[in-house]
């Protein structure tokens, strides 16, 4: 399947206002899970070679669950233990967070711990509601 992934973006271009308050990152991340959208993995030190998953599960146990899509074992071995950046699009925008402390497991999804920072980037800045 061929999937629609999108670039992270670079800490210096994210808007202020963008982070979302810690309190709202498992609701929103719930939401959008349910529609099981693609995800763009991204390397803390290459973007050049994106890894795509799919959105499965969010649990406020035991983290975050993605389906890889048509990644090498070779490459899903080397996620484990480390960070990445991860891109999920919607209708709303696209949310950025990074996720840590990677593993996977014995049926090949990858799983996180839910991350503390979230990033949400409206699709234009004529999207913004102006701040009071």
């Amino acid at each position: 399947m061929n999937l629609q992934i999108y670039m992270p973006e670079v800490s210096k271009k994210i808007p202020d206002g963008a982070r979302v308050e810690p309190k709202y990152v498992f609701r929103i991340l719930d939401r959008e899970f349910q529609k099981h959208p693609a995800v763009a993995i991204f390397g803390l030190e290459n973007w050049l070679t994106p890894s795509t998953a799919l959105a499965m599960h969010i649990d406020p146990n035991l983290g975050i669950f993605l389906k890889p899509e048509q990644i090498p074992l070779s490459t899903l071995a080397q996620m484990i233990d480390t960070h990445k950046i991860i891109v999920l699009c919607s209708e709303n925008g696209k949310y950025q967070f990074t996720a840590k402390d990677i593993k996977i497991d014995s049926n090949g999804i990858i799983c996180c711990p839910i991350p503390t920072d979230l990033m949400a980037i409206q699709r234009r800045d004529g999207f913004r509601a102006p701040l009071r």
